[in-house]
């Protein structure tokens, strides 16, 4: 695997930009939609995103295999991955495309024995990128010609700030959950920007009661860990990656910050 230096870094956000543009050509014309067998939504967008982001991460590093969504449901392709590898979703937050508020991503993400270790969000509508070095702790988002670094929130002064899903945050768990935290602020996103505004301090903690894939997180991960964050299961351990299948379980993305 080339080494993770800055021209690396680079060359990846480069290819999550370019992904955005094809995105945005559908996006900004009117489009239709079909359904995949989980009835979540599919457009031509996610399509096209993935192909292009498929061939140019199989370019850049010939060696390491890549893991997408919409490959994966057409192949049905289950296989277990334990060294390297890239987990793309192309399109991340289909339904907020489709609704066009601008709260989609796109999503690249690099697995090394089981953990995230590079991760890239580009937000084509809203002109940002975020992107993630774990090991150097260093997290950075870009809303124009420069990149700005990240940190998660050092001090909660007074009720945690809770970055909930547009789509998927209703749900029984996540009420009971919420239910015994006695004063909070929430604030709404669609797709793996809640992760980001976790990373840049503008939120305390991300639930998540419902199902997710690997490839919405692993991005997301990388950032926010990098940012000094750290994303759990229920029972406080980190999120592990390559599992069969690629399903997650229920997980906590925060801060590691306390009141």
């Amino acid at each position: 695997m080339k080494k993770l230096d800055r021209k690396f870094v680079n060359k990846v956000v480069q290819i999550a930009k370019e992904a955005g543009l094809i995105v945005m050509q559908i996006y900004n014309k009117p489009f239709t939609f079909q359904r995949k067998r989980d009835s979540s939504p599919v457009t031509k967008a996610d399509l096209l995103s993935e192909k292009f982001i498929s061939s140019s991460l199989q370019k850049l590093t010939t060696k390491i295999p890549v893991i997408a969504e919409e490959s994966f449901s057409i192949k049905k392709n289950s296989r277990q991955l334990k060294k390297t590898f890239w987990l793309v979703d192309p399109l991340d937050g289909t339904k907020e495309f489709i609704s066009k508020n601008g709260q989609f991503t796109i999503n690249i993400g690099l697995i090394k024995n089981g953990k995230p270790i590079f991760g890239v969000i580009h937000a084509p509508a809203k002109r940002s990128t975020f992107f993630g070095l774990v090991k150097e702790k260093s997290a950075y988002q870009n809303s124009g010609r420069s990149f700005k670094k990240m940190t998660v929130r050092k001090k909660i002064k007074s009720g945690p700030m809770f970055a909930l899903s547009r789509s998927h945050g209703k749900g029984k768990k996540l009420k009971s959950f919420l239910s015994k935290v006695k004063s909070y602020k929430k604030i709404e996103m669609g797709s793996s920007l809640k992760f980001c505004l976790v990373a840049s301090g503008r939120a305390d903690i991300y639930p998540r009661f419902s199902p997710t894939m690997e490839w919405d997180t692993a991005a997301g991960q990388a950032i926010l860990e990098a940012a000094g964050g750290q994303v759990t299961d229920i029972k406080g351990k980190k999120l592990s990656y390559g599992k069969k299948g690629y399903k997650n379980p229920h997980f906590i993305a925060s801060s590691g910050t306390r009141k």
